[in-house]
């Protein structure tokens, strides 16, 4: 049985303990503009993805926890690379 990960952004300033202190689910993916997280982040919302995920893989002991953080972290910079190819690309 495979565990499935959510990972959630918590705003500890909004209250002490969940469910006050609940931001959004930070997404597995990105592009989809219905996403909350990238409504909340806009056009920095991989960029703070990132930074959210790399400080939490420094803090999370759990071995799955950290695998899903890193496959996540490898999953940005692999969207980031691609967009920045087509950035690059001329236009027609």
């Amino acid at each position: 049985m495979q565990t499935v990960v959510r990972l959630i952004l918590v705003d500890p300033e909004k209250g002490k303990k969940y469910p006050e202190n609940f931001v959004c689910v930070l997404p597995a993916q990105f592009g989809f503009p219905s996403v909350v997280f990238e409504k909340l982040y806009g056009d920095r919302s991989r960029e703070a993805a990132k930074e959210f995920l790399t400080e939490a893989l420094q803090r999370e002991k759990d071995c799955e926890i950290r695998a899903e953080i890193q496959r996540r972290i490898k999953a940005l910079d692999q969207a980031n690379k691609k967009t920045k190819n087509e950035d690059s690309k001329p236009q027609v």
